[in-house]
């Protein structure tokens, strides 16, 4: 599990007998088996992209050769401190793909691993070449190699008038059983080749010889530990197949033109064997094949004939499974050097985005300092440090819109802001530069302000959000509209994307979220990027196009928050001299001392009996014929007129409450508060010894102070009695399984007198 600001997880790929670009090319097929999207890819780096799952996040996975050797960095797109172990497992599984690939394109260097000579048994042999005899034609001779003490015969199948080509076929290749990776692949083979009627099967010419060695050369292969064989790879050395063509390649396929059972014969022992035909490739065929899959090369093949003849046409000539990125747009620095220390060093070319961070920390501490709290400071105490709030803003306190920008409430306010801040600056400063940068913060900012003001004015909003989503609308704009390199583009859209999103509707569903300032930050943030990337089109205008664009929206800001002053109700007035005069903040501190005073009133909690969760007491009110158990871990508060119990261990809280109706009319109202309380959940009978309760449970999650949510199941347990006019009402607040198991066990142990 990686983290750190962009979490990332480094490989060595290395494969056997393969050179950095051949390695390369084999990572291609393989992020294509994947289903990964394929980037850029030079000769020494290659470029993918995982998809868009529950699992992966649009990870950007980079192949680099370093010292002759091929290293994978796996690296977080999306605005995430750890990744979860997602980077190790997507370099995992690119390798475990390659190493299956790799010998879809042998190289045929000598090795010392091999397997003996192993011969067919003479069984074995008469199957081989009755299948021969039955699909390819009359063996006419057969040759044997000069050079070394092989088994291997090489059938000749001369000329017919249903086959107007030679055919040669290996025989005792498929003698040595070759280790497959799947079941399903048959473990041995043997091999042919077509050549055309002129060949001449007696001479010693390279252009006539060739075929003859190369299939003893692909019976070699099958005696080779490391190696294995089956329809679509090819093999190779690296050079041409003779000196007078520029083919390099032999590609397996299944015998054309004959019946499909030629494909494969049945030994007498039940053991099948695979016949291949070998096709002659040239290189920049080869490279397609593995760039762009099987499929679509014996697409551009099917108008070539399978006979062997190595003057054809090139059908991928100039093809280049490598290119340069040079035009292919801006490229966005996003490399590993994007940490933590990095981004926040202020360098040319990266000074805004640390010294806008710096700012807004400073701020912080220096309020701390001053005694606003650490974690949940008051409105009143933000306010003095210049926190937006409609009927001071708009009542002469322009600059408030200003201020209220570096102003956070609370540690995890800051630093949910000031990471967001950090990743969009890192991408976003190398396209506008540092100047730009910090007007479009202040701007953009002044803009959130002001589309705070026209939706609830009478909130305190505070918080260097709005403009941070400024800087992700002007990012988008490039994104759209601006010439960035298309693979980086799209990645960097989903994961763009995906933040402004989530955190839109995350804001629209959540109390405490000033999503008006979210709103209004993105649609000046994509003006004003707009403006930017027009300004970059006219190289010879931009920077007076750019001050233009400013410009505009500055005054857009200054006639809005103009309108919005005029119309402001004039009671502001009233509230603006009672917070210059110090009476909005002694009512404020008499309200909260208030409600400290009436929470006085209730019996203080009593602090737990025993550290032993599996210790229980045993609670009874006599008047009230009450009684159950509790756990003794928990801290307690008995006995109250309505409250009868409640106990609190951390976030989770229990309390069982007691009512004396006058009528049954005020009982049936106390119901349909409780049934609306919980929004028309269903209601569940349940039997409590003996008594019929009913029972609503919910999940709710809770706003943080600061940002965030917590999860909590909410439970309601209730009896209203009819005939006694009572009512017992039974809360259950839990945040984990093991407090929600001890609720539940509770429940059961209450006793009510008949």
């Amino acid at each position: 599990m990686a983290i750190g600001f962009k979490p990332k997880a480094e490989m060595t790929l290395s494969l056997p007998g393969c050179s950095p670009s051949e390695t390369l090319l084999v990572a291609a097929e393989a992020a294509r088996q994947l289903g990964w999207r394929a980037g850029g890819m030079t000769r020494t780096e290659a470029v993918f992209y995982t998809p868009m799952s529950m699992r992966s996040w649009e990870e950007k996975v980079t192949l680099r050769e370093i010292n002759g050797q091929i290293v994978g960095t796996s690296a977080c797109s999306t605005i995430q401190i750890i990744d979860w172990g997602k980077n190790k497992s997507n370099l995992k599984k690119l390798f475990k793909t390659m190493q299956c690939l790799h010998n879809s394109h042998c190289i045929t260097n000598d090795k010392e691993s091999v397997h003996p000579y192993i011969a067919y048994t003479s069984e074995q042999k008469e199957a081989v070449q009755a299948h021969i005899r039955k699909y390819f034609g009359s063996i006419n001779a057969i040759l044997r190699s000069e050079k070394t003490n092989s088994p291997v015969e090489i059938l000749l199948v001369a000329p017919t008038n249903r086959y107007d080509y030679y055919t040669l076929v290996t025989c005792g290749a498929g003698a040595s059983s070759m280790k497959m990776p799947h079941k399903d692949l048959p473990s041995r083979c043997e091999f042919c080749i077509s050549l055309p009627p002129e060949w001449n099967p007696e001479s010693n010419e390279p252009e006539d010889r060739w075929p003859v060695e190369w299939l003893f050369r692909c019976a070699e292969l099958t005696r080779q530990k490391d190696i294995w064989l089956a329809c679509g790879h090819t093999v190779s050395d690296g050079s041409p197949l003779h000196e007078n063509t520029a083919m390099e390649s032999l590609l397996l396929l299944s015998p054309e033109e004959r019946d499909e059972q030629a494909g494969e014969c049945t030994l007498p022992d039940g053991e099948k064997v695979a016949f291949y035909e070998l096709y002659p490739l040239y290189k920049e065929e080869t490279e397609f094949k593995q760039a762009n899959g099987l499929a679509n090369l014996l697409d551009k093949l099917k108008d070539c004939s399978h006979i062997a003849r190595t003057d054809r046409r090139n059908t991928c000539e100039g093809y280049s499974a490598f290119h340069s990125a040079e035009n292919d747009g801006v490229i966005l620095d996003d490399s590993n050097r994007m940490t933590f220390r990095s981004i926040l060093t202020p360098r040319k070319g990266n000074m805004a985005t640390p010294i806008l961070v710096y700012i807004n920390v400073a701020i912080f501490l220096l309020m701390v300092l001053c005694g606003v709290n650490f974690l949940f400071p008051t409105g009143i105490s933000i306010l003095k440090w210049g926190a937006d709030f409609g009927p001071l803003t708009l009542s002469g306190e322009w600059w408030r819109t200003f201020t209220c920008n570096f102003i956070h409430i609370g540690v995890i306010h800051l630093l949910m802001n000031m990471y967001a801040l950090l990743y969009i600056g890192a991408y976003l400063e190398q396209l506008v530069g540092t100047d730009r940068l910090s007007v479009a913060y202040v701007l953009t900012g002044l803009c959130s302000a002001s589309a705070s003001l026209m939706i609830h004015p009478d909130s305190i909003s505070a918080g260097a959000s709005g403009a941070i989503f400024g800087l992700y609308g002007i990012f988008l704009s490039y994104l759209l509209f601006h010439r960035i390199e298309r693979h980086q583009r799209r990645s960097l859209l989903y994961s763009i994307g995906l933040f402004v999103v989530y955190n839109l509707l995350t804001g629209a569903r959540t109390e405490g979220i000033d999503n008006a300032a979210h709103v209004g930050g993105l649609v000046s943030g994509l003006l004003l990027g707009a403006g930017y990337v027009q300004a970059d089109r006219m190289q010879t205008d931009s920077r007076a196009i750019s001050r233009i664009a400013e410009g505009v929206l500055l005054v857009l800001f200054i006639l809005a928050f103009t309108e919005q002053t005029r119309l402001a109700p004039s009671e502001y007035e009233e509230i603006q001299a009672a917070w210059k005069s110090g009476e909005l903040e002694k009512y404020a501190t008499e309200e909260t001392d208030g409600e400290e005073t009436a929470n006085s009133d209730t019996p203080v909690l009593s602090p737990p009996t025993t550290t032993d969760p599996d210790k229980w007491e045993t609670y009874t009110v006599d008047q009230l014929g009450f009684s159950c158990s509790y756990p003794a871990h928990w801290m307690t508060q008995k006995s109250n007129e309505q409250c009868i119990l409640y106990l609190l261990d951390e976030q989770n809280s229990i309390a069982i409450n007691h009512n004396k109706f006058d009528t049954e009319e005020e009982l049936d109202e106390m119901h349909r508060t409780i049934l609306h309380s919980m929004q028309g959940e269903p209601v569940e009978k349940i039997n409590v010894q003996g008594k019929e309760f009913e029972k609503i449970s919910v999940p709710m999650d809770y706003p943080v102070a600061g940002g965030g949510t917590i999860h909590v199941q909410q439970t309601l347990v209730f009896r209203l009695d009819r005939e006694t006019l009572e009512g017992y009402l039974i809360i259950c607040l839990t945040t984990d399984d093991s407090h929600e198991a001890e609720a539940q066990k509770l429940i059961e142990s209450v006793q009510l007198k008949s």
